[in-house]
């Protein structure tokens, strides 16, 4: 079972943690995913590959960590889609809201493609 704690208390509390690296470098090598230059790999949760990529990469570190007995701490795709970023990229209005955390880690969990994350 996952337990939801607060980031300082995970890291008080327990010895090692796990933390997702560099998940982009990871989708960058794969043939069948395509960046954006802006937001690297921000858009990717609004196309079925790219959730599908996502969720994969996901998933691993939470098996890994459930495995080993460890908490893992996982990072939103959203890191580069900030309000400045999101209008230079001259994408649809999908993403117009990317100035709230808030509103992308609910996008994202409001999703049945990343189960791993919970509701």
């Amino acid at each position: 079972m996952l337990v939801k704690n607060n980031m300082q208390q995970m890291i008080e509390n327990n010895r090692l943690l796990l933390m997702e690296a560099a998940i982009v470098e990871r989708l960058r090598r794969s043939s069948d995913i395509e960046l954006h230059n802006e937001l690297l790999n921000a858009p990717l949760i609004y196309e079925q590959n790219g959730k599908k990529a996502l969720g994969k990469l996901y998933q691993e570190y939470v098996d890994i960590a459930f495995e080993s007995s460890v908490p893992v701490l996982l990072f939103t795709p959203m890191w580069r889609a900030n309000q400045s970023r999101v209008k230079n990229a001259n994408i649809p209005n999908q993403l117009e809201n990317a100035g709230s955390n808030t509103w992308k880690l609910s996008l994202i969990r409001e999703s049945n493609d990343f189960p791993m994350l919970g509701k």
